[in-house]
């Protein structure tokens, strides 16, 4: 772009210039030398001098506020005395106004700019929401509404989250007070639930959305979670008398351990818990949750069978975990035995087999 006054200024620019110089001076009440100095300083001026109070040059980037701006307009009442407007004038700097002046042709361009980047801005963000939501939608429908709603909710869960595989949460003082006697009880230790084996392989990788809770990899097959899905039929017809089999309120669908309104909770970590202990997302990765006593959710952790929840500790029970999606019929042994842990902690009774 030519500089201001430059030979190849536009004619029209340069007319507009001299109306501009115009205008501020029949406001000051500038004689005609005085404008006509703003003008030639416009037309030759290169830059405003060091010790003056300028506006930026077009070269510095953005415009800037001018705090002197008002300066050029403010009327006082020394302007009715004698010498007030010499005053007044002395103020106002010829390289200043002309660079004033110079800066008005960058403010379109700057603008253009700007309007470019947030368009690109946001359609970038629009298509990241985008992609997150489909995402979000692959996992099946699970505790939240199925659709957008569900999605934005999930998305404020999402900023309460913490990490899941420490297990230094499990040795916090209230959980441990509120859980009472129950909390030094593994039942993962004892030899007809455990001792718990080491999972092989590495971790699956986990969803990142706070619900649906599911895991990305090393989900089950249809066939292993068949045969699972009849085992947990079994041991949950074998306990009636202790735990109660309906809906599950925390997925809104599919079936969820209770525990039976006739047995009282047994401490107060248990009273707060008015939900379903444990459940299978059979129609989807085949991994559940369960609530676990604090030394048998150590062990899952450890032994690499399940992590906590990332709302663990925030708005659910501390020892709320995902276990892992069995792979074989032999880890769905290690899957029934870490759900009649669960029961066990609930209950407080050694379910039957």
């Amino acid at each position: 772009m030519a500089e201001c006054g430059s030979k190849n200024t536009p004619l029209s620019v340069k007319r507009a210039e001299r109306h501009i110089v115009a205008a501020f001076g029949r406001h000051l009440g500038w004689s005609g030398e005085r404008e006509s100095a703003v003008g030639t300083t416009l037309q030759s001026a290169p830059g405003p001098k060091e010790d003056s109070v300028v506006a930026p040059t077009p070269r510095r980037g953005k415009l800037q506020p001018v705090t002197d701006l008002h300066l050029m307009t403010q009327r006082t009442e020394d302007h009715s005395k004698p010498g007030g407007m010499d005053r007044l004038n002395q103020l106002i700097d010829t390289r200043w106004a002309a660079n004033v002046l110079r800066n008005v042709r960058f403010q379109a361009p700057r603008m253009t700019q700007l309007s470019s980047v947030i368009v690109i801005t946001t359609i970038y963000l629009l298509w990241l929401g985008r992609s997150d939501y489909v995402e979000w939608k692959s996992m099946g429908p699970g505790g939240l509404p199925y659709n957008f709603k569900g999605w934005m909710i999930n998305n404020w869960w999402r900023l309460k989250s913490k990490e899941t595989k420490s297990t230094q949460a499990f040795k916090d003082k209230k959980l441990l007070e509120s859980c009472g006697d129950a909390a030094s009880e593994a039942w993962l230790d004892e030899t007809e639930y455990g001792p718990l084996p080491s999972r092989r392989g590495e971790r699956p990788t986990v969803y990142k959305y706070a619900a649906p809770h599911r895991q990305r990899s090393d989900q089950s097959s249809k066939d292993v979670r068949r045969v699972l899905i009849k085992e947990i039929d079994i041991v949950a017809q074998s306990n009636i008398g202790i735990v109660e089999i309906k809906t599950s309120l925390m997925e809104k669908r599919g079936l969820g351990f209770y525990r039976q309104p006739s047995i009282p909770p047994r401490n107060q970590y248990l009273a707060g818990f008015k939900t379903d202990f444990a459940h299978l997302h059979a129609d989807a990765d085949g991994s559940g949750h369960m609530l676990l006593s604090p030394r048998d959710a150590t062990l899952v952790i450890e032994k690499g069978w399940g992590e906590r929840h990332g709302l663990s500790g925030v708005m659910i029970a501390a020892t709320y975990m995902l276990i892992y999606a069995p792979r074989n019929e032999e880890e769905n042994k290690i899957w029934l035995k870490i759900l009649k842990a669960s029961i066990a902690f609930v209950t407080g009774q050694k379910p039957l087999n």
